[in-house]
């Protein structure tokens, strides 16, 4: 008040006595809210902080993720051309996918003339993985690869029947029966 041009936030209080007579009391609030918003900045700054981690943290996760993914279908060097890649865990599109390249890179580095894949770890099997699987497949079979697959449990066999079906892959059922 007192002249001040600027709105100036108070409580208002009127009490009243017994001769009708108002006393009008009227206390500033701007310190109080000057506090309140300075909290408010502190935990706005706070909360993106924390968000800040948490981002950090998640692209971390996500990148160890895709590490434990590609490194789920090691490929081993039989020696005489023939390769070894045994599938450990789920059989999903995300890890098939994570390992292409690296699969595709491998077999050309080595040279390989013959691609064993073993199932026998094999965790669980998701119809879109056995999809991307196919595709992979096929183009290890254009480049003239046979692709042999081994391991391939009683109870997988229903999930993986898309591969079952497929004349340029080989079955046996126990990977001694082709190295």
């Amino acid at each position: 008040m007192n002249g001040k041009p600027d709105p100036v936030l108070m409580d208002v209080t009127v009490s009243w006595n017994e001769q009708g007579i108002g006393t009008v009391i009227c206390q500033s609030k701007d310190s109080g809210m000057q506090r309140i918003e300075e909290q408010l900045t502190r935990l706005r700054t706070r909360l993106h902080t924390t968000d800040m981690a948490l981002l950090e943290e998640k692209e971390l996760a996500e990148s160890r993720l895709q590490e434990i993914r590609e490194r789920s279908a090691p490929f081993t060097s039989l020696g005489a051309q023939r390769g070894l890649v045994s599938l450990f865990g789920d059989l999903n599109e995300a890890k098939v996918e994570a390992v292409t390249g690296q699969l595709l890179r491998q077999i050309s580095t080595n040279r390989t003339a013959e691609l064993i894949m073993d199932f026998t770890p094999l965790t669980s099997v998701e119809e879109a993985g056995v999809s991307r699987l196919k595709a992979l497949i096929q183009a290890i079979s254009i480049m003239g690869i046979p692709v042999t697959v081994s391991g391939v449990a009683p109870d997988k066999v229903r999930a993986l029947k898309g591969l079952l079906n497929d004349p340029e892959i080989r079955f046996v059922q126990k990977i001694q029966d082709v190295i």
